[in-house]
């Protein structure tokens, strides 16, 4: 029997050419549930105290059916599965447990990526999305106070938990988990252990024409990142910065096109620097709190993470 692949992410890991080039391609075998937000509404953003996983499965199983009878597997594909980085992921484990009470049938596929590479991703990303914090205030949220809200939080990005919780659920043989590293350095091995784990039969030509040049949100240059949060708090309001004081309605879009023709602008020298630097806050927080965590990360998904340049 044809069983749902569920892809939860990470975020910052070609979730986007997943979905665009593999996903959504019938001729590679996957019929794709592309409805970001009929996915979100239905399994991420419900109350715990108002979400029914019958309700869920009943919701997709109309198009689950329409894409078997097509002979093609069906796809969940949400980074947003995984948790929200930019709220420390605090959501995560309940995703994970109506995921599987609603689907548990499906099989799992986790990407990885090593950890100073996604963190700064991950910021540049926010800042993109319209954030206002420095790098510092954004990676060391202040403790102060009894009140808390869900903030960037580094536990996110130890992975064994997430991964051990997912095996444990849906079973270690029904999970797949990948490290982004193999894409970027050899994407047909990335691509065909997806295929044969979600049991997609295939031949080398249809992979060989999967067009892995081409690239999905290129993160911002050092010098947009730094241009763009200082115009952050200009534009309209949003859940990653409410406290606009003179928000511009509709600026977004006029503000991404002003950076970006700015920054075609700047010495390549100068946005280099500023990368470095960013990469040096990033790599002086990280440390080596994550050492532990790739070592039993390793040992759960039965590959070496230290190959792929992750710390152990």
């Amino acid at each position: 029997m044809t069983r749902p692949l569920i892809h939860i992410g990470y975020h910052k890991t070609g979730t986007t050419w997943l979905q665009r080039c593999v996903f959504a391609r019938p001729e590679i075998g996957f019929g794709a549930l592309d409805e970001h937000g009929d996915i979100h509404d239905h399994i991420v953003f419900p109350h715990g105290l108002d979400f029914d996983a019958r309700a869920c499965r009943a919701h997709f199983q109309p198009k689950f059916d329409q894409i078997l009878a097509a002979g093609k597997t069906p796809v969940l594909s949400a980074e947003r599965l995984c948790g929200n980085p930019h709220s420390g992921g605090y959501d995560s484990k309940e995703i994970a447990d109506r995921l599987a009470d609603a689907f548990p049938d499906g099989k799992v596929l986790i990407v990885l990526r090593e950890q100073k590479s996604i963190i700064l991703s991950t910021y540049k990303q926010y800042i993109r999305a319209g954030g206002p914090c420095k790098i510092k205030q954004y990676l060391y949220p202040p403790e102060r106070g009894k009140s808390r809200l869900p903030l960037f939080d580094f536990e996110h990005f130890k992975y064994h938990r997430l991964v051990g919780y997912y095996q444990r659920r849906f079973g270690a043989e029904n999970v797949l988990v990948l490290p982004f590293e193999i894409f970027r350095s050899a994407p047909r091995n990335f691509v065909a252990p997806i295929l044969r784990f979600a049991g997609v039969q295939f031949d080398d030509a249809a992979i060989d024409a999967l067009p892995f040049g081409e690239k999905e949100n290129e993160g911002l240059s050092g010098f947009a990142v730094a241009m763009k949060r200082r115009l952050n708090p200009f534009v309209q309001q949003d859940r990653l910065n409410p406290g606009v004081l003179f928000p511009i309605h509709k600026a977004e879009s006029m503000l991404k096109k002003t950076v970006g023709a700015v920054d075609y602008l700047v010495p390549r020298t100068i946005s280099r620097a500023m990368e470095r630097r960013l990469k040096s806050v990033v790599s002086e927080a990280v440390g080596n709190r994550y050492k532990e965590s790739n070592v039993k990360t390793s040992e759960l998904i039965g590959m070496d993470l230290a190959a792929f340049g992750y710390d152990v």
